[in-house]
Protein backbone atom coordinates (compact mmCIF):
# COMPACT_ATOMS: atom_id res chain seq x y z
CA UNK A 1 0.00 0.00 0.00
CA UNK A 2 2.58 2.28 0.16
CA UNK A 3 2.35 5.53 1.77
CA UNK A 4 -1.11 4.94 2.51
CA UNK A 5 -2.69 5.83 6.13
CA UNK A 6 -5.10 4.69 7.88
CA UNK A 7 -6.61 7.47 7.71
CA UNK A 8 -7.05 7.52 3.94
CA UNK A 9 -8.15 3.90 3.76
CA UNK A 10 -11.01 4.76 6.29
CA UNK A 11 -12.16 7.44 4.15
CA UNK A 12 -11.83 5.24 1.17
CA UNK A 13 -14.63 2.80 3.64
CA UNK A 14 -17.09 5.68 4.03
CA UNK A 15 -17.14 6.57 0.67
CA UNK A 16 -17.50 2.74 -0.69
CA UNK A 17 -20.27 2.82 2.55
CA UNK A 18 -22.02 5.92 0.54
CA UNK A 19 -21.85 4.37 -2.39
CA UNK A 20 -23.27 1.16 -1.35
CA UNK A 21 -26.29 3.06 0.09
CA UNK A 22 -27.49 5.49 -2.84
CA UNK A 23 -26.88 2.30 -5.07
CA UNK A 24 -29.63 0.57 -2.79
CA UNK A 25 -31.71 3.91 -3.06
CA UNK A 26 -31.22 3.61 -6.70
CA UNK A 27 -32.10 0.08 -6.70
CA UNK A 28 -35.40 0.62 -4.66
CA UNK A 29 -36.33 3.54 -7.14
CA UNK A 30 -35.57 1.44 -10.54
CA UNK A 31 -37.94 1.07 -13.00
CA UNK A 32 -37.09 -1.41 -15.52
CA UNK A 33 -34.69 -4.75 -15.21
CA UNK A 34 -31.74 -2.78 -17.14
CA UNK A 35 -32.31 -0.04 -13.87
CA UNK A 36 -32.42 -3.14 -11.47
CA UNK A 37 -29.35 -4.51 -12.80
CA UNK A 38 -27.39 -1.72 -13.64
CA UNK A 39 -27.34 -0.61 -10.03
CA UNK A 40 -27.59 -4.03 -8.70
CA UNK A 41 -23.80 -4.15 -10.51
CA UNK A 42 -23.03 -0.65 -8.52
CA UNK A 43 -24.26 -1.93 -5.17
CA UNK A 44 -22.19 -5.09 -5.74
CA UNK A 45 -18.92 -3.37 -6.52
CA UNK A 46 -19.02 -1.18 -4.19
CA UNK A 47 -19.49 -3.45 -1.45
CA UNK A 48 -16.87 -5.55 -3.32
CA UNK A 49 -14.36 -2.09 -3.07
CA UNK A 50 -15.55 -2.29 0.54
CA UNK A 51 -13.89 -5.50 1.42
CA UNK A 52 -11.40 -4.84 -0.15
CA UNK A 53 -10.34 -1.25 2.21
CA UNK A 54 -11.17 -3.76 5.11
CA UNK A 55 -8.37 -5.78 4.30
CA UNK A 56 -6.34 -3.11 3.07
CA UNK A 57 -7.03 -1.37 6.44
CA UNK A 58 -6.03 -4.86 8.45
CA UNK A 59 -2.97 -5.00 6.78
CA UNK A 60 -1.92 -1.45 7.86
CA UNK A 61 -2.59 -1.63 11.44
CA UNK A 62 -0.76 -4.92 11.59
CA UNK A 63 2.08 -3.23 10.19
Amino acid sequence: MGNTSVDEVRALQRECADAYAAARVAYESAKTRAELDTVALNQRDAYSLYQTSAAALDALIES
